[in-house]
């Protein structure tokens, strides 16, 4: 449990929770990478049911950060030292799609998290782009997937 952290209390002969204000879980990114990849290309996008059923629909390398406004994780560098967009692009994907909900619209700080995170790729050298689909099946992608319908891509670099 992510919010249970042991410490043991000797003198008392207890276990205690450390975690006295809640959950101390952090947030992370993953990334799926489905069998039958089609190579050179990433997506981006956020929430975990959405990068699964974009990896296995599309058949692309998805990687999930856990807020919109949490992409600066992407260009940290983690173990190794290598940031997760460094390891992408050495693994030879040069174009990375950011699939943000489609209330990027309406919703100021989507819409400003993807134009950072686009900003923030095309520093790095990819070929950048962002998905666009019809609404009316849904705010995510994962909803237009499973409708049969498929995103078209815009390219921004």
């Amino acid at each position: 449990m992510s919010s249970f952290r042991e410490w043991k209390d000797r003198e008392r002969h207890l276990i205690i929770n450390k975690y006295k204000g809640g959950c101390r879980a952090g947030s992370s990114i993953s990334v799926y990478r489905p069998l039958n990849v089609r190579q050179g290309i990433v997506w981006i996008t956020e929430g975990e049911k959405k990068a699964m059923s974009i990896a296995v629909i599309l058949g692309v390398v998805v990687i999930c950060v856990p807020g919109v406004n949490t992409f600066s994780k992407l260009f940290q560098p983690v173990q190794g030292g290598q940031s997760i967009v460094e390891a992408m692009w050495a693994e030879g994907m040069k174009m990375a799609v950011v699939a943000f909900d489609a209330d990027k619209d309406t919703n100021a700080m989507v819409r400003d998290a993807e134009s950072k995170l686009l900003a923030k790729l095309g520093d790095a050298g990819f070929r950048t782009g962002r998905t666009k689909w019809n609404k009316a099946f849904g705010k995510g992608l994962d909803d237009s997937l499973f409708a049969g319908a498929r995103p078209s891509i815009e390219m921004v670099r």
